[in-house]
């Protein structure tokens, strides 16, 4: 690989290809959680750590309006959506450190992830969504290569009785 490649692959984080399967595409909010973290290396690769993050994320869609003014005193109405988050969760798993992967080869890992007992469900309204998002990366010299956020649809069991109706 020419040098070009190599800074471009210490720029970009393309040194590597990184992707996260879940066992299971949704799992009950009880269950434990286990996925494969896979890398691939387009390039010979020095790797301090390989990371999984995880975030419960809430989003709020609010539509606002603002009336702006001119000089002459003329006035103008219009909307707009602002997005707004608030996390819930995060943790950073470690799943290796101080390896090294070579050119056309791959490496997986797998990581099991209990929900806290406190969980909330996944959640798509019209304005307001509630997620669970994983993404893995490798932590190694330039950009760092990573999975980008990946969501898993947690459920919650609801047993409900009469009394609770």
């Amino acid at each position: 690989m020419g040098l070009f490649s190599k800074i471009k692959n210490y720029i970009t984080g393309g040194a590597a290809s990184v992707s996260v399967v879940f066992e299971s595409p949704m799992v009950n909010g009880s269950a434990p959680i286990r996925l494969f973290v896979t890398a691939i290396a387009k390039d010979d690769c020095k790797i301090k750590k390989v990371y999984l993050n995880i975030r419960a994320r809430e989003t709020y869609i609010k539509t606002v309006t603002y009336t702006e003014t001119d000089g002459d005193g003329n006035s103008r109405t219009s909307t707009r959506d602002e997005t707004r988050y608030e996390d819930h969760f995060q943790k950073e798993m470690v799943l290796a450190t101080d390896l090294e992967l070579k050119k056309g080869t791959e490496d997986k890992w797998l990581a099991e992830f209990e929900l806290p007992e406190d969980a909330k469900a996944t959640y798509h309204g019209k304005s307001v969504f509630f997620k669970w998002e994983f993404q893995a990366g490798l932590d190694m010299p330039g950009n760092d290569p990573d999975s980008g956020w990946v969501e898993l649809l947690v459920s919650k069991s609801m047993n409900y009785t009469m009394n609770d109706l």
